[in-house]
């Protein structure tokens, strides 16, 4: 199972598209799957192009059929595929899910669209050259065709650095665009636009007011179908496996594929980072191999930027060695497909505040559902149903509230706010009027993994699996309404109780949560010598974009230990490291600019 690579080529000039066609694959080494009048598409495997029997497009990437049974989609009929060029593509949302992107080209109607599913499983990056429209399943491939130079763009990085989590179609490059999850391109008549496809709104307008117990048999169901769906496309599949409710619930599903299965899991030196024992809860009671892998802090190279294949900078090079790990592992045991828990608490609505109580009486719900959802919620937060109450009352009165981030922004110069490009929240932070908050809370929490979605490198010879994205899956738990989800005081409550059976209790029961965070601290004093060197003396210091006076002070022992911003410092110098690699690979920046004094 190999992640998709391809192109797309639009064009109102026919003997253009094919004759680019035919230089970009020599370039790429991709082959043409479809040749329309004005698209071609490319791919780097025939298998990840299925085309339309119409010849008027196809979908890239991995495709089932949205069926209680979901099979792999390797043909699209005749009458499926009029369909879905008649409709521009939005047919195919009903039909069929997976992680694709889909292309048409519709004669009739002087219409071409290329749309990306809602799972954002495919990236799908948007350039222009002359008269040509560019797509691109990465950066790699697409200025491999010689067709687009990364340039970096100066306004556009400034934006990511201070608003990290929040992924905009604008990436840090020049004239490169990324299409959204659930979003498709029009270009018709000579004119294009793009619009959302699929909303999240859409669903949370459409709740499953249900039984708790009858919404986690409808998740448990989901979500073996869809991993199961997914597992059927590897030989062997390798899951990253913490022993908390995320990953076990996706290991639980696994385990009932054919696909042959191991677990690994990265271990630390204290016992936050030390999850051995609840992963090893999980892989005893399923019957599974567990590797595991001690945190190697020499072989982060903060130098090294996380994602260097990517058109922004995302991650942390502390992550390196889960990454080594993950590669060791999936060439041992020959697994060709790398499945994880990512955004599980975003999908599952892990929430500690009264948002629950606040949409319990937006809703119009009884006096005495909502003092039960309080309830609920002060067990949860351990807090007491008066407080509880009082942050309701609060919610109530504020409405919504002001957009957060969890960029660097406090480490940007005066001159770096005023050259930043402009923010605008994608549709996915832009609740309609009426949503309710916790439902809105919801949306923002799942758009916030967008940036790390499609991060592994294409060019890997495995591909990473972020299920719990899958449109099926996406789509229910939008539709279970958050009194449901804290329901019995418990985070992700009907999670839990869809797999309480197929899940030792200790993992379904359990409360706390592990992580990195001792590792992290102690690499960023250990290094700290390093990391000074590499942000105060680095090119984005160079050129002006940070506060040397503030980054200075940050960058002490005793200001780590106090204040604890290591991940804020280490965000910071992968976005150095990330610079540095471009601005070497290629020109550099579309905005030079003098060095700071």
């Amino acid at each position: 199972m190999i992640g998709p690579r391809y192109l797309i080529l639009l064009s109102p000039d026919p003997g253009e598209v094919s004759a680019r066609a035919e230089q970009v694959a020599n370039a790429s080494g991709l082959k043409v799957g479809v040749l329309t009048a004005r698209m071609a598409i490319l791919v780097g495997r025939s298998e990840h192009c299925v085309a339309l029997e119409t010849g008027e497009g196809a979908f890239i990437g991995h495709v089932f059929t949205n069926e209680a049974i979901p099979a792999r989609v390797r043909s699209i009929s005749p009458g499926s595929s009029h369909a879905i060029i008649a409709s521009g593509g939005q047919s195919a949302l009903d039909r069929y899910w997976g992680g694709y992107v889909l292309a048409t080209d519709d004669r009739h109607h002087d219409r071409v669209a290329v749309a990306r599913d809602p799972s954002g499983a495919l990236p799908c990056y948007r350039a222009v050259s002359g008269t040509l429209t560019l797509f691109a399943s990465d950066l790699r491939t697409l200025a491999a065709s010689g067709l687009y130079e990364p340039v970096i763009d100066e306004p556009r990085l400034l934006r990511h650095m201070a608003f990290f989590d929040i992924c905009v179609p604008e990436t840090c490059m020049s004239g490169l665009d990324e299409l959204l999850p659930g979003t498709r391109y029009e270009g018709r008549g000579g004119e294009t636009r793009i619009s959302a496809s699929w909303s999240p709104w859409h669903f949370t307008g459409d709740p499953l007011d249900e039984p708790v117990e009858m919404l986690a048999a409808r998740l448990k169901d989901v979500v073996d179908r869809c991993v199961g769906a997914w597992a059927s496309c590897c030989s062997g599949a390798l899951v990253a496996l913490s022993g908390g409710l995320d990953s076990s619930v996706v290991t639980s599903a696994l385990c009932k594929s054919s696909a042959r299965l191991s677990g690994f899991t990265m271990v630390g030196d204290d016992a936050d980072g030390d999850e051995r024992d609840y992963a090893l809860r999980v892989t005893r009671h399923l019957g599974i191999e567990l590797f595991e892998a001690p945190y190697d802090a020499g072989l982060v190279d903060l130098a090294r930027p996380a994602a260097p294949h990517l058109p922004r900078p995302v991650g942390i090079a502390a992550m390196q060695p889960l990454g080594a790990a993950a590669r060791r592992f999936a060439h041992e045991t020959g697994a060709d497909a790398y499945f994880n828990g990512l955004g599980g608490d975003s999908i599952f609505c892990w929430m500690r505040s009264a948002l629950a109580v606040a949409d319990s009486v937006k809703a119009g719900r009884s006096p005495g559902a909502a003092l039960a959802t309080a309830r609920d919620v002060a067990s949860l937060a351990e807090e007491s149903l008066f407080a509880v109450l009082r942050q309701a009352g609060r919610m109530l009165v504020r409405g919504r509230r002001a957009l957060r981030t969890d960029g660097v922004g406090r480490y940007l110069s005066v001159g770096a706010w005023t050259d930043m490009a402009p923010f605008s929240p994608p549709p996915w932070l832009s609740p309609p009027d009426g949503v309710l908050p916790g439902r809105a809370h919801h949306v923002a929490m799942i758009a916030r993994i967008h940036s790390f979605l499609g991060g592994f490198d294409r060019w890997e010879t495995y591909a990473s699996v972020d299920v719990l994205f899958s449109q099926p899956i996406l789509e229910l738990c939008l539709r279970i309404p958050s009194w449901r989800w804290v329901a019995g005081g418990r985070d992700r409550s009907v999670a839990r109780l869809a797999f309480a059976s197929a899940l030792p209790r200790a993992i379904v029961e359990r409360r706390s949560k592990g992580g990195p965070d001792t590792m992290l601290v102690a690499l960023c004093l250990d290094r700290l010598d390093q990391l000074r060197a590499l942000l105060l003396d680095g090119e984005l210091a160079r050129r002006g974009m940070l506060d040397l006076s503030v980054l200075d002070e940050a960058l002490t022992r005793a200001s780590l230990v106090r204040k604890g911003h290591y991940h804020e410092l280490l965000l910071l110098a992968d976005m150095e490291a990330w610079v540095n690699h471009w601005s070497s690979a290629v020109t550099g920046f579309s905005r030079p600019r003098d060095s700071a004094p």
